[in-house]
């Protein structure tokens, strides 16, 4: 990953989780469930980084099989190269 993607993700994930728990459960608490809305916000966090590394990281090992395939078996006068 790049080195700015993480530290942005490490930076919104801190805060949103934090603001998730101080608001989310401040929200309960006084009685308004609508406040364990906040915690969709890391959820949102956490698929705006795994779900974009998880395409690349498929197609990144797709073009390196496609790279690295078995060379075909070399054969000089119908014997196996050796």
């Amino acid at each position: 990953m790049h080195r700015w993607s993480t530290i942005f993700g490490a930076f919104w994930m801190t805060g949103a989780t934090l603001g998730a728990i101080f608001s989310g459960l401040g929200g309960v608490l006084r009685g308004q469930p609508a406040g364990l809305l906040a915690f969709a916000l890391p959820l949102a966090g956490g698929a705006f980084l795994t779900v974009p590394f998880a395409l690349e990281a498929r197609t990144a090992e797709r073009l390196l099989r496609e790279i690295f395939a078995p060379a075909p078996t070399l054969t000089t006068a119908g014997e196996p190269y050796r």
